[in-house]
């Protein structure tokens, strides 16, 4: 039987090159986190800024329903959810 000589490294890439391809990847994590933090940080200063505003009196829930209520809240976790992604 003829075996190959050859060693094989399990990378299926044929067109492109191998460490270019792991560059790009590594690139491609760092800017994920780098983005993740942005998201993170913008979430907790709209977060700050909705406590101070809904403790100095300047937002109201008088005249909205259950549903409105429910949704303000919710505004700031959401800008989270793209960065999480």
């Amino acid at each position: 039987m003829n075996q190959p000589t050859e060693k094989r490294t399990g990378f299926l890439g044929t067109y492109f090159d191998r460490d270019a391809a792991l560059q790009i990847a590594r690139a491609a994590g760092v800017l994920a986190w780098v983005l993740l933090g942005m998201y993170v940080y913008t979430t907790l200063v709209s977060t700050g800024q909705f406590l101070f505003l809904l403790a100095s009196g300047a937002i109201s829930y008088a005249g909205t329903n259950i549903f409105d209520r429910l949704s303000i809240p919710t505004m700031q976790p959401s800008q989270l959810s793209p960065g999480v992604v």
